[in-house]
């Protein structure tokens, strides 16, 4: 997470605690002026009695057993900046999902690929608590409007649709009435799992960078798709 991007509220569209061990870990930038007062929703509900106190430098990794709903809210009651994740095991895979900042939340996301030929796929959106008003939503799979009805999603709700035995790109999760989204692709691939962040429809571009390339000792492509 780049330091200009830090803020007091991250979004993540799912938490598992039921077929996953999963946590969230929050860090304070020790560049922080005070302690960081945190709560935690998931869907509607408080997860927390009291507020999480991290101290500049501080952390802390909260997790919700048996807890199976979205999405995911961590924010910081008192204006201190955060970092917040989710860390997910699941059979012999482990996961990190950097959380959305809530500045960055937006109507209109984008995937390069869907399959739900090889791998278990779906898509997970949810609804900030904060919109004003249920989100009507619309899937895309390359050109096919994959759903006859929109998608309602009320504030702090949450839907997981899957499409088996789809194998096509680009996606495009689109909120049609301008209510705010969190969007992803989670996967399962034999015991592992992935999960996937949408990319916002306003920081598309023509360029994009990657690390690395290991075509050696495994399987590995590129998915380009365009909108």
């Amino acid at each position: 997470m780049p330091n200009n991007q830090l803020t007091s509220e991250y979004w993540f569209s799912w938490y598992d605690g039921l077929t996953m061990s999963t946590w969230i870990s929050i860090g304070a930038p020790t560049t922080n002026s005070a302690d960081a007062t945190v709560d935690i929703y998931i869907g509607n509900t408080k997860m927390n009695n009291t507020p999480y106190v991290i101290p500049p430098g501080g952390q802390v990794s909260p997790s919700f057993p048996g807890t199976f709903a979205g999405p995911v809210r961590v924010v910081s009651t008192n204006g201190q900046k955060v970092i917040a994740s989710e860390r997910q095991i699941f059979g012999s895979s482990f996961v990190e999902t950097l959380g959305v900042p809530g500045n960055q939340l937006t109507t209109d996301y984008w995937f390069s690929w869907y399959d739900g030929l090889t791998m278990g796929t779906w898509v997970s959106i949810g609804a900030p608590i904060n919109n004003s008003a249920n989100a009507t939503v619309d899937i895309y799979l390359g050109n096919t409007k994959m759903n006859s009805t929109p998608y309602v999603i009320p504030p702090g709700g949450q839907a997981s649709p899957i499409f088996p035995g789809t194998f096509a790109g680009w996606v495009r999760v689109v909120s049609t009435n301008g209510q705010n989204l969190i969007a992803n692709e989670r996967q399962i691939f034999g015991s592992s799992f992935t999960e996937t962040l949408g990319v916002p429809n306003n920081q598309l571009t023509t360029e994009y960078w990657f690390s690395w390339y290991d075509g050696v000792y495994m399987s590995t492509w590129i998915s380009i798709g365009k909108p």
